[in-house]
C-alpha cells in the first residue's frame, strides 16, 4: 500500500503537526466569594400582596403600571386644519365646470 500524501493528523492546527496536548490547559481561577465554611444564607423573598384577580390596590406600586398599560390616558383630540385656499380653489372649480357645461349644453342643443 502507497503512503497516503494526505495531511496529517494537527495539520490544520496553529501549532503545526502536533497535536494539541491537554496538559498544557490551564482552568483559569474561580473568584472566592467569602469564605468557603461560611453556610450560605437562604434567600429572600419580597412581601407579596394583593391578588392575581383584578387592578391591584391604589397604594400597590404596580398599580401605576397597570393603569398605564390598561387605562391609557386618552389621545388628546387636535382638528385638523384646513387650507382656505384649498378649499375656495375647489369651490371655483366646481362653479367653473357647472357654468361651461350648461354654456356648452346650450350651444350643442342651439
Amino acid at each position: 500500500m502507497a503512503e497516503e500524501s494526505g495531511p496529517k493528523p494537527g495539520h490544520f492546527l496553529p501549532q503545526g503537526d502536533q497535536p494539541a496536548s491537554t496538559s498544557t490547559y490551564r482552568r483559569p481561577p474561580v473568584p472566592a466569594y467569602g469564605d468557603p465554611s461560611e453556610p450560605l444564607a437562604p434567600p429572600t423573598r419580597p412581601l407579596l400582596t394583593g391578588s392575581r384577580l383584578g387592578p391591584p390596590p391604589p397604594g400597590d406600586r404596580a398599580a401605576a403600571a397597570f393603569k398605564a398599560r390598561y387605562n391609557p390616558d386618552p389621545i388628546a383630540y387636535e382638528p385638523r386644519k384646513r387650507s382656505k385656499t384649498l378649499i375656495a380653489a375647489i369651490v371655483a372649480g366646481a362653479v367653473i365646470l357647472i357654468a361651461g357645461g350648461a354654456f356648452a349644453a346650450t350651444v350643442v342643443l342651439s
